[in-house]
């Protein structure tokens, strides 16, 4: 997961945060938003990942169609695809840890 984190913090360097990912977008993500969000978590804030719920796009990461529109607008050849997805999962396992079985645990077999 270190190597992951790292990949991602070097390509999100390269983000000159123009919008034109965002504008690409055909789930309508705020994908400059997203990113910030995302360079919060690596340095070091986990808890940054709850406010993917509450940006104020009408779409989230985990709407990600993976369509690779945001990556072929990006200027500076940033893989934008990729940071999504990583986030969209993040996010979706924050979702699924959050509020499966009522936030209990229960055993299994």
């Amino acid at each position: 997961m270190e190597k992951n984190a790292d990949k991602a913090a070097i390509m999100m360097m390269s983000c000159a945060a123009c919008g034109k990912c965002s504008k690409s977008c055909p789930a309508h993500i705020n994908i400059t938003e997203a990113l910030k969000i995302y360079g919060e978590y690596l340095s070091g804030d986990i808890r940054t990942l709850e406010k993917l719920n509450e940006m104020k796009s009408s779409g989230k990461p985990v709407d990600c169609i993976e369509c690779g529109a945001c990556s072929s607008h990006c200027p500076n050849g940033l893989d934008v695809k990729e940071l999504i997805r990583g986030l969209a999962m993040m996010q979706s396992c924050g979702r699924l840890l959050k509020f499966s079985y009522g936030g209990r645990k229960e055993d299994v077999g």
